[in-house]
């Protein structure tokens, strides 16, 4: 019987919290367009940790939360790691995880093979139905990070580790359009990236 109303109560509570989270996407500001007028991320096709391509059509009508990292990063991949895998705790437990994809695209993909993506993935916890890691041509990550999300992703002689990349995370609606940036290294910032992927979420935007 204890066990019956424990359950009952903790049904109780996600329900409500669920009322609660509806209430508030219906009540807020919308989440503003960002990038040039009509942009959308183009298609793409990169590998990921099991040699597999992995392309725009892999992400058709998922909510999207991307970044740019590398194995080897000495300086903020650690952290901005640290925080993706919180990410994908959360969205566990608010029952969003089918529908938000987090994508990592190496910086140094002539080094992060799939094989090394794997390990490195295994490590912090990767869950690969949530949480991509992704590799390909160098230039055409490049790419996509500079027209596709608006972000840095290059070979730099002065930066930690020989690679720089931008600090951020993109959240990319269904339509593939840019609708925020989150600094990575913020619990705050992710936090609400976290708040606003569940507002696009609730309206299915």
């Amino acid at each position: 019987v204890e066990d019956i109303a424990l359950l009952q109560k903790e049904m109780d509570e996600v329900a409500y919290a669920r009322r609660k989270s509806v209430q508030k996407a219906l009540q807020a500001e919308p989440l503003p367009v960002l990038g040039p007028e009509d942009h959308t991320v183009p298609a793409f096709v990169f590998l990921d940790m099991d040699s597999l391509e992995f392309s725009h059509r892999d992400v058709k009508n998922r909510l999207r939360i991307v970044d740019f990292f590398f194995t080897r990063c000495p300086t903020i991949c650690p952290v901005m790691s640290s925080q993706m895998a919180r990410m994908q705790h959360v969205l566990r437990v608010r029952n969003m995880h089918d529908d938000v994809l987090m994508m990592r695209h190496s910086s140094s993909p002539a080094h992060d093979r799939p094989d090394r993506l794997r390990a490195y993935g295994e490590r912090i916890g990767v869950s690969p139905e949530q949480w991509q890691l992704l590799t390909g041509d160098k230039e055409s990550i490049y790419a996509m990070a500079r027209e596709g999300y608006f972000l840095t992703a290059l070979e730099s002689d002065t930066a930690a580790g020989g690679f720089f990349h931008s600090d951020l995370f993109a959240l990319i609606d269904r339509s593939g359009q840019i609708r925020g940036y989150y600094d990575g290294t913020s619990t705050k910032e992710v936090d609400q990236l976290l708040d606003d992927t569940e507002q696009l979420w609730i309206l299915n935007q």
